[in-house]
């Protein structure tokens, strides 16, 4: 998909960054920032405060590929993603709602006291299932 606005890419990763190493990996990845080039300027990242991103080592693999990491403050997450608190906030609320209730009818039918006392993990064919079933194919 291409971008819509010159000079601003928007990229995520397919996991949350848990440590300076994955980090860097995804900064030199050309997924990260496209294909290079002799008029390439600075870059600017734009992330949350978790640890990892703030880190000295973070700042440093970045300023190797001309990246300066702006880092928001606590809290303010929802800002920049205005739909974590909206259209996905209420997604989330409907599949808690749904799994919370497949837990619920599990429990009343004695499936967690095999093996390990846990219940069992939720299956794919119950997500594609629900999905399905949300979606109305």
């Amino acid at each position: 998909m291409p971008d819509s606005t010159s000079g601003v890419s928007y990229r995520t990763p397919p996991t949350a960054f848990i440590n300076i190493k994955v980090m860097q990996q995804w900064l030199e990845g050309t997924r990260c920032w496209g294909p290079g080039g002799p008029f390439v300027g600075e870059r600017t990242l734009g992330v949350d405060n978790a640890s990892g991103h703030s880190d000295e080592e973070a700042q440093a693999a970045a300023k190797t590929l001309w990246t300066c990491i702006r880092i928001s403050p606590p809290n303010t997450t929802d800002l920049a993603q205005p739909a974590d608190r909206l259209s996905i906030q209420r997604n989330k609320e409907y599949w808690r709602r749904i799994c919370g209730k497949r837990n619920t009818d599990a429990i009343r039918r004695g499936d967690w006291r095999q093996g390990s006392g846990a219940l069992q993990t939720q299956r794919r064919s119950f997500s594609s299932k629900l999905l399905q079933s949300a979606c109305g194919w």
